[in-house]
């Protein structure tokens, strides 16, 4: 996988979330990962954002990024933060996504991939759900109610 780089002050650092940033990131935030999810899931919900904690993943990342680069991230967090734009994180949160969860999960990995009859088969009703929640056959609904209408109107003003 290409590894992923941000640009912050004219400087360009290699972002990297493994298992050393994750342990990286416990040490310093003195939670284990299950309370970050938990604690993300729920601010999401409310619509805010886990700041802190996303901050944290971020220079967490960043140290690993560059020691796996050969080069060593010399900046601590307090420092970190004051060098650091809000407008950054936009730049961050894809590849933390990216990284943390997976564009495609299991993708590249080895697992076995499920035979044709452990698949769900479709039924009737599944083919017409999908049909019905399709773009283009909400507009053929709504044409035929167009047409429909039309007829009716000129319908009754012919027999007038």
């Amino acid at each position: 996988m290409k590894p992923d780089y941000i640009t912050i002050n004219d400087q360009r650092f290699r972002v990297e979330i493994n298992m050393n940033t994750v342990e990286d990131w416990e040490l310093l935030s003195g939670k284990k990962l299950g309370q970050f999810e938990t604690e993300a899931a729920l601010s999401a919900k409310t619509g805010g954002v886990a700041t802190r904690a996303m901050l944290l993943w971020f220079f967490c990342a960043i140290r690993e990024g560059e020691d796996l680069d050969g080069r060593v991230f010399e900046l601590d967090f307090d420092e970190f933060k004051k060098i650091l734009r809000p407008s950054i994180m936009m730049y961050f949160t894809p590849i933390f996504l990216k990284q943390y969860i997976g564009n495609n999960v299991g993708a590249n990995n080895d697992s076995p991939k499920p035979d044709d009859e452990q698949k769900k088969k479709k039924t009737i009703r599944s083919h017409f759900q999908d049909f019905v929640r399709s773009r283009w056959a909400k507009w053929v609904l709504g044409l035929l109610i167009f047409v429909c209408a039309v007829l009716w109107y000129y319908g009754m003003h012919l027999k007038a």
